[in-house]
């Protein structure tokens, strides 16, 4: 994130991890943070960050990330996905958040749910070159 921050005040999220996403305002950096709560599984999030608001969340332990770009969903729409079984869920593991973890996390997260999804992890990104 260094490289797309001004100004010496937001040097410490110079190393914050930047993920670039979905068609939606790609040129603005947004961020978001994590901490875990005391019931097992169970992570709190925000998001919509300001540069400030992610430094404060930093100094109080939270894990922040940086984005580029979203995706977004009409009213009910992900509901309707997640019944229609569009997505593949499952709880949060504290490792998701670790440093480093991110370049693998798609593969290293499915092949943790069984063959079926180990096989799935494998596949390249473009089904055509399969």
């Amino acid at each position: 994130a260094g490289q797309l921050l001004d100004g010496t005040e937001f040097k410490h999220l110079a190393n914050v991890p930047v993920f670039v996403g979905g068609p939606g305002s790609q040129e603005q950096l947004t961020f978001a943070a994590f901490r875990w709560q005391n019931v097992p599984g169970t992570l709190e999030w925000a998001t919509h960050l300001t540069r400030d608001d992610a430094v404060q969340r930093m100094d109080k332990g939270e894990t922040v990330r940086a984005f580029l770009g979203y995706s977004g969903w009409a009213g009910g729409q992900l509901e309707n996905e997640l019944k229609q079984r569009s997505w593949i869920t499952s709880r949060p593991d504290k490792a998701i958040l670790q440093p480093g973890v991110a370049a693998g996390l798609w593969t290293e997260l499915l092949s943790g749910m069984g063959p079926w999804y180990h096989l799935l992890s494998r596949m390249p990104d473009d089904p055509g070159l399969n």
